[in-house]
């Protein structure tokens, strides 16, 4: 077992507070994607509607990512996160606050709601890999 095992060196605390961002953002997504369902079957939406929206959210998040690369090396990762965590505060207020189709659609899209993302941090996952990249040990990565 010796070759097993080997020094660690802690992670920093922002990789730490990254990581368990992540882990929290997994489970919360998890019970987002079954209440927000729920939610828009309790306000009268068909199963075909749920099923189109989710699937829309899904993708708006997928094209949202291809424009993440460009837009972090601008702005820097740290506040493109911050910013992106303020957009999802802003588009989950309108979903709480309104019951009209089209603010519930363009909130889905931004907030790339319907898409069951593993902990991943959604349109931004891009951003959030590479700063984890650039802090972590690449002998530490597959654990981070």
């Amino acid at each position: 077992m010796v070759g097993l095992q080997r020094s660690h060196t802690p992670f920093h605390p922002a990789t730490r507070r990254l990581l368990a961002a992540r882990f929290l953002r997994s489970i919360s997504q998890g019970a987002l994607l079954v209440g927000f369902a729920l939610y828009l079957d309790r306000m009268g939406w068909s199963a075909e509607h749920i099923g189109a929206l989710l699937g829309l959210g899904g993708l708006g998040a997928g094209l949202l990512s291809l424009l993440v690369g460009v837009t972090t090396d601008r702005w820097g990762r740290r506040s493109f996160l911050l910013a992106y965590q303020a957009a999802l505060v802003a588009v989950s207020l309108i979903l709480v606050f309104t019951a009209n189709p089209v603010a519930i659609l363009a909130a889905t899209l931004i907030g790339g709601f319907g898409r069951g993302q593993a902990g991943s941090a959604g349109p931004f996952a891009p951003a959030e890999g590479a700063w984890l990249a650039e802090a972590v040990q690449p002998t530490d990565r597959g654990m981070a």
